[in-house]
């Protein structure tokens, strides 16, 4: 049960991280950017998708299974 409740936060999270980092990637198509606002966007954007991404490993390692010799 508990892992089923951590498997939807997590999906929830990945997906919200997802929409954010795209966001902040997608707002950096604004041609009056200054340089510390483009590199601000661009770093909350990687952030963002960074996070989701490390997410994405923390499932696939609760899905693996242990082997014990």
């Amino acid at each position: 049960m508990w892992r089923s409740l951590l498997l939807g936060k997590l999906a929830i999270s990945i997906a919200v991280s997802l929409l954010v980092g795209g966001f902040c990637i997608w707002s950096l198509r604004k041609p009056d950017l200054a340089t510390t606002e483009y590199s601000s966007w661009l770093g909350i954007g990687i952030f963002f998708l960074a996070l989701a991404a490390v997410q994405v490993a923390m499932v696939a390692m609760m899905f693996r299974k242990k082997k014990f010799d």
